[in-house]
């Protein structure tokens, strides 16, 4: 987690294409809340998007996502409860495809537990 330009706290997250096949039009999507997160939460108007483009077989690329200083402190301190979720959605032959992650942050541990990781 750094300090970004607004004093928001900014996370990066690395996605990288293991794949044989580019994969085209990667579009990132977050959302955050204060209660439990379902993969229903990706679909929702809350969510903020950003099209990464394509990403060729073994190319990364990073996405950094945003939290509020205040609620960021909340969170850190275990006051207030903070789930996030992750999902980058693609086109394969056609077809939409993507990998979703839910995730709750733990005060204790200062590290964010995967509560839910799939791939469509």
């Amino acid at each position: 987690m750094e300090k970004s330009i607004s004093d928001d706290c900014q996370f990066d997250v690395t996605i990288k294409n293991f794949g044989e096949l580019p994969a085209v039009g990667v579009i990132a999507k977050f959302v955050r809340s204060d209660k439990p997160l379902t993969r229903k939460a990706i679909e929702s108007n809350d969510v903020s998007s950003y099209n990464l483009g394509p990403v060729m077989p073994t190319m990364e690329k990073h996405y950094w996502f945003f939290i509020n200083s205040e609620i960021w402190k909340k969170a850190d301190s275990g006051s207030e409860p903070l789930h996030t979720g992750l999902y980058f959605e693609y086109t394969n032959s056609g077809k939409k495809c993507g990998y979703g992650m839910l995730s709750e942050y733990s005060a204790t541990t200062k590290n964010f537990i995967h509560k839910d990781m799939w791939i469509d």
